[in-house]
Formats: C-alpha cells, sequence, structure tokens
C-alpha cells in the first residue's frame, strides 16, 4: 500500500510539474507581454546609467507589441515606472547586459530550478518523510500560485528557493548562505521581510553582521549609484502599485473589491493580522521553519500588494502544516488541499460577477492558510520512522 500511495504521489508531481515546464518554455520563447520584460528592462538601464524611475525613460524602454505565448499581440505589463527598489536592479544588472532572449531563458531556468529546490530544501528542514514530501510537492505545484509564477515569469520560485535556503537549521551559522538567502528575499522585499528580520536576530552574531554587511553593501550602492531613488521609488508605489493593490490577490484586494471601500480593506487586514498574531501568542516555536512559515504567514496577510506567483512562498506554511498532520488529520489534509488548490482553481473557471476578478481570484489562500498553520502549530511534529534516509 505504502508503495502504492508513494507512486500515486509521484504521478501527481510529473502530472503538476510538466504544465509548468511547458509554460516556462513558452514564456521564455515570447518574454516581452511578460513581467520578466519589466524586471529585464529595470537591469538593462540601470546597467546603461539611466534612471528607471523617469517615466519618458521607462515607457521609451518597455513600449510595443509583441505577440505572447499564444501568439496574440500584447504590451508589456509595466505601468508608470520601474517597481522595485534600484538594489533590485543593481542585483539583477547580469541579465540586464545579455540579450532578452537569451536573459529569459537563464530566468525560467532559474524559477523552475527554484521551485523544486525550495520544495525539497523545506522538506530536509522539516524532516519530513518521502511520501510527505512528495505530497507537497504535489500540493505546491498544483496551486495556482505556482502555475501563475510561470506565466507571469514572476519571482515566485527564486522566493521560494531563498526561504527553503534559509529554513535548514545549518544556514543561520553560515555566513554565506544567510547572506545569499537574505539577498534574494530583497530583490522583492515586500514579500517576506519578516523572514529576513528573524532570521538575522535568531544568526550568530557572525554570520548576521555579515548578512547585514552584504545587505548594506548593496543599498549604500544604489544610494551612490542614484541618491533619489527612494523618492521616486516610492512616489511609483503611491501611484500605480496602489492602483493595483485594488485587484491584487490579498485580503486588502479582495475586501476592498468585495466592499468597494479601501477603508474597509485596511482595517479589515488588520484584523486579520490581528488574529493571527493573538492566536499564535501561547505557541512555542523552536524550529526555523515553523518561525519562517508564521513569518512568511503574517506577512502577507499584512501586504497590500502582490503579483499572482507570490503566494507560492506559502509553501513553507503547508509544509509545517504537513509535517504534524498524522492518520488522524485527515480533515486537516483534505482543508489544505482545498484551500491551496481546489478553491483557487474553482474560482478562476468562474466568471464575473460570480467570482472576483483579476488576482484576486487566489487570495483566499491567504486566511485559510493562516487558519490551518494556527491549528497545526499546537500539535508538536511527527517523529520521522526510524531508519528513514534524507528526504
Amino acid at each position: 500500500m505504502s508503495r502504492s500511495v508513494r507512486l500515486l504521489l509521484f504521478a501527481a508531481v510529473v502530472a503538476t510539474a510538466i504544465p509548468i515546464v511547458a509554460f516556462a518554455v513558452a514564456l521564455a520563447l515570447a518574454p516581452q507581454p511578460t513581467d520578466f520584460m519589466c524586471f529585464w528592462s529595470g537591469a538593462a538601464l540601470v546597467a546603461r546609467g539611466q534612471d528607471p524611475y523617469d517615466p519618458a525613460t521607462w515607457a521609451a524602454a518597455v513600449d510595443g507589441l509583441f505577440p505572447n505565448w499564444l501568439g496574440l499581440l500584447r504590451r508589456p505589463p509595466c505601468p508608470g515606472s520601474y517597481a522595485y527598489p534600484l538594489w533590485t536592479g543593481i542585483l539583477t544588472v547580469p541579465l540586464g547586459v545579455l540579450p532578452l532572449g537569451v536573459a529569459a531563458t537563464i530566468w525560467m531556468l532559474l524559477l523552475v530550478g527554484g521551485l523544486g529546490a525550495g520544495i525539497v530544501l523545506l522538506a530536509r528542514a522539516a524532516k519530513l518523510e518521502p511520501r510527505r514530501t512528495l505530497l507537497l510537492a504535489a500540493i505546491t505545484l498544483a496551486s495556482q500560485p505556482a502555475w501563475l509564477t510561470a506565466l507571469t515569469s514572476q519571482y515566485g520560485g527564486v522566493e521560494l528557493f531563498a526561504i527553503g535556503l534559509l529554513a535548514l537549521p545549518a544556514t543561520a551559522a553560515r555566513a554565506g548562505r544567510l547572506s545569499v538567502g537574505t539577498a534574494l528575499l530583497l530583490l522583492k522585499p515586500h514579500i517576506a521581510p519578516l523572514v529576513v528580520v528573524e532570521r538575522l536576530r535568531a544568526a550568530p552574531r557572525r554570520a548576521a553582521m555579515v548578512a547585514a554587511a552584504v545587505i548594506l553593501a548593496v543599498g549604500v550602492a544604489s544610494l551612490v549609484a542614484r541618491p533619489s531613488w527612494p523618492l521616486e521609488w516610492l512616489a511609483e508605489l503611491a501611484g500605480h502599485r496602489t492602483t493595483i493593490a485594488g485587484t491584487s490577490a490579498t485580503i486588502y484586494g479582495f475586501t476592498a473589491w468585495l466592499s468597494g471601500a479601501p477603508g474597509l480593506g485596511i482595517l479589515i487586514t488588520a484584523l486579520a493580522v490581528l488574529a493571527f498574531t493573538v492566536a499564535l501568542r501561547r505557541i512555542s516555536l523552536p524550529d526555523p521553519i515553523d518561525r519562517i512559515a508564521v513569518a512568511v504567514t503574517a506577512g502577507l496577510l499584512a501586504v497590500p500588494y502582490l503579483s499572482s506567483g507570490d503566494p507560492v512562498v506559502l509553501a513553507v506554511a503547508w509544509c509545517a502544516i504537513l509535517r504534524r498532520a498524522g492518520p488522524r488529520q485527515v480533515a486537516t489534509l483534505v482543508a489544505l488541499v482545498v484551500a491551496a488548490d481546489v478553491v483557487p482553481w474553482v474560482l478562476y473557471a468562474l466568471r464575473e460577477p460570480v467570482a472576483p476578478p483579476g488576482d484576486i481570484r487566489n487570495a483566499l489562500e491567504l486566511p485559510v492558510t493562516a487558519a490551518l498553520l494556527v491549528v497545526a502549530l499546537r500539535r508538536p511534529p511527527l517523529a520521522r520512522p526510524s531508519g528513514s534516509g534524507p528526504a
């Protein structure tokens, strides 16, 4: 029976991974109408010494109609100006100096490889047995954010790899690993800033100082390159990004759309974060992976703006739940699969006004995952069977 279950789970992993790989190949061949065009253009402008926050310069860099992976003409999804801190542009200059097609191919390899490696690293950090590792992979790769990571060419795979790397207990004491993980998360700093804070706080002093020095060096370099960029970036956030937040896959986006009142969206978001914090008040979190799961979930509950693929980092919370779900917690497993996979895809298949528009369709993953995580963290992790090899 155990072998049959493992084979079934392996087949599920393969079946869910094939479309992601196919999307990645297709999008690498037609990168202009994807978000990668925005990342690459920002890095390319930085490499040429131009201002990516200047609207005219930005518009010229991303202008045009291009065939997407279906052959339909589309404009790059890059409104306003560069949407990221200047340090992101500096760190991605190695892609910006390459031709777009070559850079897009490398980027897609990084995204798909990051998804796979992130899942493996999380399973290793949680000491999951092979069947649970396969189940985590199947749940993650079947999730809407995993597929949309490939379809939008967003940072999700890179972020998940960074979180998996930081979840390994040994990473905290290794300055190199810690620096790489925190630097990768800061490429898109609003996704998991609490993880960076928590990991630096938990690390030995020397490793934390090295990682902090790396972060500081990149920040200083960005200010030397363009002292005015923080104000220019904040202006972009207050403009186009605030508008986009109203259709974002967040609690704020969902409640603001549902009520038509952005103020109510802010209030519900604050209440959700408060409820999550209070529910965890007396729960002990001795393991790095559990603390990271809480940090990621709390951050995603609070942030008003996310891209379609960003919630794939919830895989760390799904992993923390799985490591505690024994044979008697079938309901927990079913709820996890429904929250991570079934509900978002059902909503995606529906049409307005029955279902919310745009990216909001997978926003319900956030509060449901948070609730399941709170319940799961009240139980100790399951002991791994003796004699099991590394997951």
